[in-house]
């Protein structure tokens, strides 16, 4: 188990799915699972960031999360340029932790394969 309270292979599986998404350059935690005050059955919340990113990734990206993978927790995912609602920036700017940021050997784009 992480800090976050997510499985080895829930995560696993979580940043396979972010490799799926070039244009994703971060993605961070925020609300319980960030500040650690979590409970079982939690869902997990995550900004994504990136200069090509756009409210549709957010959206598929979501989808993928929810109706494609197999883990446990349900999760919101916004996109963090595009919010409007200056708090909950405010939020992800002070408690928001990485999970995700893109390495060398990601997987290919999800263009080039098969879903």
């Amino acid at each position: 188990m992480n800090p976050f309270g997510i499985s080895a292979k829930s995560f696993r599986l979580l940043t396979e799915a972010f490799d799926r998404y070039p244009e994703v350059e971060e993605v961070l935690v925020f609300g319980s699972r960030a500040k650690g005050n979590f409970q079982t059955g939690s869902d997990i919340d995550l900004a994504i960031k990136g200069a090509r990113c756009t409210l549709k990734t957010a959206i598929d990206i979501a989808g993928y999360l929810n109706e494609e993978i197999p883990i446990p927790y349900y999760t919101d995912v916004v996109y963090y340029e595009g919010l409007k609602n200056e708090d909950l920036k405010a939020h992800i700017d002070r408690v928001g932790k990485p999970l995700f940021t893109p390495t060398a050997d990601s997987v290919p784009p999800r263009s080039s394969l098969s879903r």
